[in-house]
């Protein structure tokens, strides 16, 4: 078949399938709006409060609790360690207005926590099990990048964004802002990620365990950076916390019988 014929039939398809994606959380954003625009101004302001002031009447967060059950939301599927802290509120950080932006100290941003793939940017540094506090200086340094340019990164992977500077092809000047030497990988060399690990899967010597070891998280069954590395485990490599690193692949794979090796993933 003619490769330009070949385009023209595929482009359609493809631009097809962004549009109804884009469309859907789209729509579930705009349903999000509809549904704060229903609510009475009262529930959330105080009537003796000033035009210019917010006046969000005290326990705000258990006002946002009427609505929202916690135990279901994103907040909690993903473990950000922040929401832990019992002396914050919903809205020292989200706003019920602008449902897409924000707030993180100083600065504001806008995220599509719509789309739970996005999500897992933020779990690289905020989790249950870490602190930015515990982050490398270049790491740290590295966190701007999410925090002032969100929309380039929501763009990308959660294993793209590691390699915005761990990357053979990477040119973002963010690399020379820290004194210790980078690593850079190389995809053809190193573990395969961005690839659905199915559990179970057996087929000659590509064997997957049922029960993936729970410190190796899937992101959205696909195995990531972030699958087997910890920004902050201070271990060589910044690997998951494992006594070896044998352990830590087995904790996916299962060992070839009378031998020190692990079959491959698929």
């Amino acid at each position: 078949m003619n490769i330009n014929r070949y385009i023209s039939r595929i482009l359609p398809v493809l631009l097809a399938a962004f549009l109804v994606s884009a469309m859907a959380i789209s729509d579930e954003k705009e349903e999000i709006l509809d549904i704060h625009n229903t609510v009475h101004c009262g529930n959330c302001h105080s009537m003796n409060s000033k035009i210019s002031s917010t006046g969000e009447i005290p326990g705000r967060s258990a006002t946002c609790q009427n609505c929202h059950d916690p135990l279901k939301s994103s907040a909690n599927y993903f473990g950000f360690s922040f929401h832990d802290d019992p002396t914050r509120n919903c809205t020292d950080c989200h706003s019920f207005h602008k449902t897409d932006v924000i707030k993180a100290k100083e600065s504001r941003f806008s995220l599509e926590f719509y789309d739970n793939s996005k999500m897992y940017n933020c779990v690289a540094c905020h989790n249950k099990n870490s602190s930015p506090d515990q982050l490398s200086a270049g790491h740290q340094q590295a966190s701007l990048l999410y925090h002032s340019d969100s929309l380039y990164t929501q763009k990308l992977s959660a294993s793209e964004n590691c390699l915005v500077c761990h990357g053979f092809n990477s040119t973002l000047n963010v690399k020379n802002s820290s004194s210790a030497k980078i690593p850079f990988i190389n995809l053809h060399a190193s573990h395969p990620n961005e690839v659905i690990v199915e559990k179970g899967y057996k087929t000659g010597m590509r064997n997957i365990k049922v029960n993936i070891d729970e410190k190796l998280k899937l992101l959205d069954n696909r195995i990531e950076c972030l699958t087997c590395h910890n920004l902050s485990a201070g271990s060589n490599k910044l690997l998951a916390q494992f006594d070896s690193q044998k352990e830590l692949c087995s904790g996916c794979h299962i060992r070839v019988q009378n031998s020190n090796s692990f079959v491959i993933a698929n």
